[in-house]
């Protein structure tokens, strides 16, 4: 049995183009296969939360535990400022 993954991204919602077309082939594909089964998945129903203090702070101790290797830290240190 055909099973087609049904992905929809787009924030627009009903004004999305892509999310139409996506829709559109859906149907055409089920129309080709009757007996498929479709998994959908909208990606943009459950929303990431915004950056906050936390993943900021996370990104920001990077700098302290990021160890390059010795050829990039060549390079890192003969930049120009």
């Amino acid at each position: 049995m055909p099973t087609l993954l049904a992905l929809d991204v787009s924030p627009r919602g009903d004004r999305s183009i892509s999310r139409a077309l996506g829709k559109r082939f859906v149907e055409h594909w089920q129309a080709r296969n009757p007996g498929g089964s479709v998994i959908y998945r909208d990606l943009n129903a459950s929303r990431i939360p915004y950056i906050d203090n936390d993943w900021i702070a996370g990104v920001c101790m990077l700098h302290l535990t990021w160890s390059a290797p010795p050829r990039c830290r060549r390079r890192l240190r003969s930049r120009p400022s």
